[in-house]
This record gives structure tokens, sequence and C-alpha cells, in this order.
């Protein structure tokens, strides 16, 4: 029976272990119950394996000896500086603060699905720099000195968020700064915001729903609007040599699923400067800016145009990517 001594106590009947050059232990499975003295109270990793569950290491860490990952055999209440999280799954930094607190960590598979896993996920109350909310999350993410640096939810969840330009619906996640201030959300819907060159609807319908850790929608620390996506307009930059360019959404239709997206304008601001999907930029005083509505065009899925005789010519294409540029004024 393979045993090692860590800090947090003896691990018994390691399986599968990994070890750093020095023949440290970097991580190991277990198969039978043990108990961890940690931080944060006894904690049980996870030692059985079921149709739900993830075929998890138990436990990992850091060359120091130091926990970087544990995962735990039940949902357990973990301290933190926000109050007793539930958590199945924990990661910390080097110097053994928590990094990120999972309340669930179910695997999804053809015997357990996403619908079956969000039946276990509780709401969790939480007062932050934009409000209280009350949420399922998938996921906490925390800094080093303990404030929250992000949320994920899970995916239909929303939260009211309040933030320098009034309360915003939001999806998929919220972060913050070291001092919990507002970073960055992703807006639940089509949102009207103004900026320093004119209104626009923020909202990013391509955007990732893996975390929560980066979003469309970003401020500065002091609360300053420095960068959004819109799928709902089109924008043209007259600049000093009164040359135009103009940027739109790019739509396109997906051709598995016959789904119909489109790739959102980005826009940021730095000191008196606008960039454009973070290449093109143009300083925002010597320049002009039209604003316009996105029209988003029909596409028929119809693609038998040897025999249909239909005048539709560029719309019929399932991997045809369609722009406001394609209409004519």
């Amino acid at each position: 029976m393979d045993y090692y001594v860590t800090k947090y106590g003896e691990l018994k009947d390691v399986q599968s272990p990994v070890f750093y050059e020095d023949g440290s232990l970097k991580e190991c499975s277990l198969n039978f119950l043990l108990c961890l003295s940690t931080p944060y109270g006894i904690l049980v990793p996870q030692y059985t394996i079921n149709y739900r569950k993830r075929n998890n290491i138990s436990c990992s860490f850091y060359r120091s000896g130091t926990l970087k990952k544990l995962a735990l055999e039940d949902q357990t209440e973990i301290p933190t500086p926000v109050g007793a999280l539930p958590a199945e799954l924990v990661t910390f930094y080097p110097n053994g603060s928590i990094k990120r607190l999972f309340p669930l960590n179910g695997q999804l598979s053809g015997y357990w699905d996403e619908a079956d896993e969000y039946k276990l996920a509780t709401k969790i109350p939480l007062s932050l720099s934009i409000g209280d909310i009350n949420a399922a999350l998938l996921t906490i993410g925390f800094y080093e000195n303990g404030v929250i640096k992000s949320l994920t939810l899970w995916p239909n969840e929303e939260i009211e968020a309040r933030t320098p330009l009034g309360k915003i619906k939001a999806r998929i996640g919220v972060s913050f700064y070291p001092n919990g201030n507002l970073k960055s959300l992703e807006p639940a819907r089509p949102t009207k915001i103004f900026t320093p060159i004119g209104s626009f609807l923020a909202f990013d319908n391509n955007a990732c729903g893996i975390s929560g850790d980066t979003n469309s929608l970003t401020f500065t620390e002091d609360g300053i609007l420095c960068a959004f996506a819109t799928s709902n307009h089109t924008i043209e930059v007259i600049d000093l040599e009164k040359n135009a360019h103009r940027y739109t959404p790019q739509q396109f239709l997906d051709p598995e699923d016959g789904e119909l997206f489109a790739q959102p304008v980005k826009i940021s601001f730095f000191q008196n400067q606008i960039i454009i999907n973070d290449k093109e930029s143009y300083d925002i005083a010597s320049s002009e800016f039209v604003i316009k509505p996105f029209l988003q065009l029909p596409i028929s899925q119809c693609c038998n145009c040897s025999t249909c005789g239909a005048n539709c010519k560029s719309l019929y294409s399932h991997s045809k990517i369609i722009s406001s540029d394609d209409i004519t004024d």
C-alpha cells in the first residue's frame, strides 16, 4: 500500500501518483476515505466514482507541498471571505488561499445531462459592488486577497448588475477588480449604452459561455467604459482625410444546424483613441462617426439552385457570409 505524508495528513492507498522531478508528490487519486486537515477545516478528497462524478484526480500539490486542487467526495461548505460556500471542487493559490470554487463538479454523459446537473444547483446569495445577487453559479473565482474575481453563471441564469451605465441584466458572467469594483459583464440582451461616439446596443450574441472571467462590456477600475461589442449596429468612421471606413457584424448561417448568428463589432477606447475589432484605431476628436442599425438579412436554406429558379443568388448558401454592406442604401 502506497502512502505519502503531506502538510495535511497521510495519503494512504494512493492510486496513479505523479511526481515532480525531485520526487515530491504532484497529484494522485484515492480509493478509500481519508480526511485532510486544512485551513478550511477537515476535508474529504474524492475516493468513489459513479456515473455522475468526474473521474478526477483526487488532489494535486504545488512543489512546496501546498494544495493546488482538491476534488471533494461530497459537496462541502467551504469558509471563504464572503461566507461559507458549497463546493465539490476547490483550487488554491500557492499561498494556500482559494483561487476558484466549483459548487458542482458533475460529468455530463449519456446517463447524466445538463438538466440533471442543474437540478442539484442551488442559488447562492452574495453582496457585491454591483448589488445583492442570488443565482446558480458554475464557479466563483477569487483574487489572492480574498476578493471575488469573477462569477460564472449557469446557462439561462441572469442577474441584475448595478453598473456605471445603470442597471444591466447579465448572463454568462461578471468579473471584478481586486478592489471589488466591476470590471466586465456579458449583457443578457441588447442593451442601450452611451459612449464617447454615440449610443449603441451592446450585445455579443456569439459570446463564449465557458467562463465569466472575460466579458464584452468592460470598464476601467474608475468605472469608465473601455470596451463593448455590438451585434446590432454598423459604424462608419470618417477620418481626418475624409476617408470612410465601415464596420459591420458579419452574419453567418451554420452549415451543420442552420442556426443564424453574427460576429459582433468590437469597440474599445484608450485615451483619445477608438479601436475597432482590436485592429484599426482612430482619433476620436478628429474623426466623424455614423452609427446605423445592423439589418439582418433573411437567409433561405434552399440550396437547390440548379432547379429552383428563384432569384435568391447570394442569399441561398448555408455558408454565405452576409453583412449590411450587401444592402444598398
